[in-house]
């Protein structure tokens, strides 16, 4: 543009690299934001998972507890 003789020619290719920049910082942060969603969305699913993972532990260790007792319970009446 600026070599075809226009007046502006020299500023419209200045304005222009100014938005190529704007852009491509703008790409950067939209890819920083939804990698930074992603985290948290699979940090919260682990969390999740932890959470019913416990669960399971202790249901696991009270049915052991009950099973311990009704044994007992079977032998001292049995």
């Amino acid at each position: 543009m600026a070599s075809g003789g226009h007046p502006e020619g020299a500023a419209l290719v200045t304005r222009h690299d100014q938005l190529a920049g704007s852009l491509a910082r703008l790409q950067r942060l939209a890819a920083s934001r939804q990698a930074a969603l992603m985290e948290s969305v699979c940090r919260a699913a682990r969390q999740v998972a932890l959470e019913q993972l416990i669960d399971w532990h202790c249901f696991l260790r009270d049915a052991k507890q009950m099973h311990a007792l009704c044994a007992a319970q079977e032998a001292a009446l049995g």
